[in-house]
């Protein structure tokens, strides 16, 4: 819950930077509790790449207030003992992500590439 609190606060100050490290704090323990090290690994290799873009992703169409709602949601679930909801509803966060990002790079990055990918 404390990890959910600072990451709103964050949230509600526009702090980008702690914004970022709140989530990193939250997404670790989620993803210890999931014990699931391979995702776990893989997340946190994806996360050194591409900081950069997330600074840019995250001042998006209220990205950083999608997040906080999905979160607070995964966070009750949990502290709920509800592992199936909370599951699916971190499954639904990662693909939000994942489409917001698509969507990130095939209309801000790739109109800009001269070569293509």
């Amino acid at each position: 819950q404390s990890a959910l609190t600072s990451l709103c606060e964050a949230g509600e100050a526009k702090n980008s930077e702690a914004w970022w490290a709140a989530e990193a704090k939250l997404s670790n323990l989620i993803l210890e509790m999931a014990k699931n090290q391979r995702i776990a690994v893989t997340i946190h290799k994806l996360n050194n790449q591409w900081y950069r873009v997330r600074m840019g992703f995250l001042a998006l169409n209220g990205r950083m207030e999608r997040a906080e709602n999905e979160y607070t949601e995964i966070v009750a679930s949990i502290l709920n003992q509800q592992p199936d909801k909370a599951g699916q509803l971190m499954s639904e966060h990662l693909d939000h992500i994942s489409k917001e990002l698509a969507n990130l790079l095939a209309n801000m990055v790739l109109p800009f590439v001269e070569e293509g990918v």
